[in-house]
C-alpha cells in the first residue's frame, strides 16, 4: 500500500483497549438483562430497588450499561428476579447460553 500509513498500536496497549471494549460490552449485556428479567417479571424500578437494596439510580445507571455493577449487587439482584447471575450474561437474550 504505497503511500497509506497504518496505525499499529503497541501489543500491550491493544490488549488493553480490546479488554475495556469487553468489559464495555459485558455492562450492556448485563443491563439489558437486568431490564429484561425485571420487565417479566412485572417489576418497576422501585420496586426492584426495594427488594433488592441497590438504588433506583443506580439500577437505571446497570440497565443503561453506564456503570460496573458489582458481584454483591449482581446476587442480590438475581436474588430478587430468581435468576441464576449467569442468566445476566446471554447475549442472545433468551436465556440459552
Amino acid at each position: 500500500m504505497a503511500g497509506s500509513t497504518v496505525l499499529r498500536l503497541p501489543r500491550k496497549q491493544h490488549d488493553m483497549q480490546y479488554s475495556t471494549h469487553l468489559l464495555r460490552q459485558m455492562r450492556l449485556i448485563i443491563g439489558h438483562n437486568i431490564h429484561r428479567f425485571r420487565f417479566q417479571k412485572e417489576l418497576s424500578l422501585p420496586d426492584l430497588a426495594h427488594l433488592s437494596g441497590v438504588s433506583e439510580r443506580r439500577l437505571k445507571q446497570y440497565e443503561l450499561g453506564k456503570h460496573k455493577i458489582d458481584l454483591d449487587n449482581l446476587f442480590r439482584i438475581a436474588s430478587v428476579l430468581c435468576v441464576h447471575i449467569r442468566e445476566f450474561m446471554d447475549e442472545s437474550g433468551d436465556g440459552s447460553l
